[in-house]
């Protein structure tokens, strides 16, 4: 069967290497682009989120930075 939860697992990066610490990743679900989960980057860059099997967008934000998408 399907499974109930999955993991997405990744790392954050500013172009020029600057820390990302405290940047933010929404994991948003596509049309409408509605937030389905949020987590707060750590300060090497590194993230893991549990969230349902789907296709998602990723948006991450920092205030010292252009904020950036990633789609599937």
């Amino acid at each position: 069967g399907t499974p109930v939860e999955g993991t997405i697992n990744g790392v954050v990066s500013a172009m020029g290497g600057g820390s990302v610490f405290g940047a933010t990743l929404d994991v948003l679900l596509p049309p409408a682009n509605d937030k389905l989960a949020s987590v707060t980057v750590g300060a090497n860059g590194l993230f893991s989120i549990r969230v349902p099997p789907a296709r998602y967008l990723l948006r991450a934000s920092h205030p010292n930075y252009v904020t950036t998408e990633l789609p599937d």
